[in-house]
């Protein structure tokens, strides 16, 4: 007998199978990429955000940014198995800009840290493949012999050294027309009775975070630097001190069953002042649209202007009952 073609093993798999096997192929092929996202993935897809949201909700999975999280998790557990690469070197090699934070993810995730992964066991529904062969993350940097004269290496000094010097011009000057247009998204706490819970709030941070980056007019402050700010301590206005924005936005998020609770307000840090607060009550499988509806509103309170370029960036709107 003839061994079965490519293209009779496709026909075995659904649509849906050959839909997440897609995205994993291009979430993984940019696995590396910290600032590869939800519209980074759509584009490659040459898929709508929202087609891929609506999809990835009917076959369980919470939103598209958890999704891409997932696989980068799943990939971290293949190469931390191996034993090649340290708990930190994974976490930027898998895309996460923080080990902190990676670790965090990673527990919340498995149930156990990331140091504990070469010493459990590998089962029969736990298998981990041969990443060395599969995996587009090369585990073992290439070591190629560099010869550079006298010359060049003072070529580089100088460059070295030009480049810290813009940095800190850069940051000993800042520009106020920047800071009063600048918001940092802190981590939303989560007031549910499930610890677990935190990992779900940290998806309506993030996904509120991604949608204020494609305000034009709006600086945010990066993830992984609000991620540092996590149980601070700090008040509003050392926050803002800190990380040179004006705004501080701080959420909360409250999950009892099927019903949720998204608590937000924006303060503006150098007064120390709350410009704006408001819940939303959903239920959980109709969260869509409601970490749009967020970013829209912030940008409405900080009179950002949103362009029609903005507009095609956000998704549409969807019901929501504010209260």
């Amino acid at each position: 007998m003839y061994p079965p073609s490519n293209t009779g093993i496709s026909d075995l798999l659904s649509k849906d199978q050959l839909f997440l096997r897609k995205l994993t192929e291009i979430i993984e092929a940019n696995l590396s990429q910290e600032d590869f996202d939800v519209e980074e993935l759509a584009r490659k897809a040459n898929i709508s955000r929202s087609s891929i949201h609506r999809r990835l909700r009917d076959l369980g999975k919470y939103n598209t940014s958890h999704f891409i999280r997932e696989i980068r998790l799943q990939k971290a557990r293949e190469l931390l198995h191996t034993g090649f690469a340290t708990a930190s070197e994974v976490s930027y090699r898998v895309g996460f800009g923080s080990p902190t934070y990676f670790s965090r993810c990673f527990h919340e995730y498995y149930g156990f840290p990331p140091g504990e992964e070469r010493k459990r066991p590998v089962t029969d529904e736990d298998e981990i493949k041969n990443v060395v062969q599969d995996s587009p993350v090369s585990l073992m940097p290439s070591v190629e012999p560099v010869h550079l004269n006298i010359k060049i290496m003072m070529v580089l000094s100088a460059l070295a050294i030009l480049v810290a010097f813009i940095l800190l011009v850069a940051t000993l000057i800042p520009f106020r027309k920047s800071k009063e247009m600048s918001v940092v998204v802190l981590p939303f706490k989560n007031l549910s009775a499930n610890p677990d819970n935190q990992y779900f709030a940290d998806g309506i941070m993030e996904d509120i975070l991604n949608s204020l980056y494609r305000v034009g007019d709006l600086r945010v402050i990066s993830r992984t630097t609000s991620e540092h700010l996590r149980n601070s301590g700090l008040t509003s206005g050392e926050i803002s001190r800190k990380v040179n924005a004006k705004y501080v936005l701080e959420g909360s998020v409250r999950r009892e069953g099927d019903k949720v609770r998204i608590s937000v307000q924006l303060i503006d840090g150098e007064r120390e002042l709350n410009i704006w607060s408001e819940s939303y009550d959903r239920e959980f499988a109709d969260m869509s649209g409601l970490q749009e509806e967020i970013a829209r509103q912030v940008a409405s309170k900080l009179n950002v202007g949103i362009t029609d370029m903005d507009e095609t960036r956000i998704l549409p709107l969807h019901n929501m009952v504010p209260r």
